[in-house]
């Protein structure tokens, strides 16, 4: 009985090796990816949420306030978010956004609003 399935059993030990070797590439990946995000950054390993829709929400719409006839947004990318510090912070403060937190990049700036700061970093 088994001698006419020699064929068989041959095909079936090529699939079972490629599986195990297709196995090992996507573990292999997966774990680099992990690996080289958590060393770039990329991801947030506090345990808190990175970024949520209602804090995208509000980096988005504070960044096209207008104060002194520009936009937040215009300020950060020519560099000059100091000159308009106090300003965003009084906003801000009027706010509740505790325990939100988004990130989002203005030219080669990222913008990041944490706990109700915002916070301008040159990348």
């Amino acid at each position: 009985m088994f001698r006419q399935k020699k064929a068989a059993i041959g095909a079936t030990m090529t699939w079972v090796v490629a599986t195990i070797i297709i196995l090992f590439a996507v573990i292999l990946f997966v774990t680099a990816s992990y690996g080289i995000a958590k060393e770039r950054g990329v991801l947030d390993f506090s345990g808190k949420e990175i970024s949520n829709i209602n804090a995208e929400q509000s980096l988005l719409a504070l960044l096209q306030t207008e104060i002194n006839g520009m936009e937040v947004r215009g300020y950060v990318s020519q560099g000059r978010y100091p000159e308009i510090k106090k300003d965003v912070d009084f906003i801000l403060d009027n706010l509740e956004l505790d325990d939100l937190r988004a990130e989002v990049y203005v030219g080669n700036r990222k913008v990041v609003l944490d706990d109700g700061n915002l916070e301008v970093e040159n990348e």
